[in-house]
């Protein structure tokens, strides 16, 4: 099995297109954010609005979590059972969305786009898929923040803690 961050690896075109995923998904979880909260503010008490706010609000969580995943690991779950159980301790979920934007209709990898040692005599691609649970996302964006602020894995926010920027 190939791992994802494997595959981005292979050239700078590749690269580029992990940059570019890992945008959409970060630019799409801060837009939905965005559209779901100004509906939310601007609603008077009509539910159709609060309803349609509080899906792109949902979005928002869906896409922020494919890209802490992503950022982490190259892939994610496609499911959304699958990104919940990325986040839930002890527990673990494969990612599988970069595995179906590379496979062709009948399932086989592309050779164009998936140049991965061969396996059944050159007839088949190794898959590629990996699974992450909540350790890995912990351990790979804590490198991120000063240990001191980090506080069960959660950043910890300066009005939770009484403390003033």
């Amino acid at each position: 099995m190939t791992l994802p961050n494997e595959y981005w690896r292979e050239g700078r075109e590749r690269q580029g297109q992990y940059l570019y995923v890992g945008f959409c998904e970060f630019a799409s979880g801060v837009l939905d954010y965005c559209e779901g909260a100004e509906l939310l503010h601007d609603s008077t008490s009509r539910s159709t609005r609060r309803n349609w706010a509080a899906t792109i609000l949902y979005y928002s969580l869906v896409h922020t979590a494919r890209f802490i995943i992503f950022a982490t690991t190259g892939d994610f779950p496609k499911g959304h059972a699958g990104l919940i159980r990325c986040f839930e301790r002890g527990k673990r979920a494969e990612t599988n969305w970069l595995q179906g934007l590379i496979a062709g209709p009948d399932g086989e990898l592309f050779a164009a786009r998936a140049p991965f040692p061969e396996d059944d005599g050159g007839r088949r691609r190794a898959p590629i898929s990996t699974t992450v649970g909540f350790s890995e996302l912990s351990e790979h964006w804590s490198r991120l923040v000063p240990h001191k602020e980090i506080d069960e894995g959660f950043v910890v926010h300066p009005c939770r803690t009484g403390q003033r920027s």
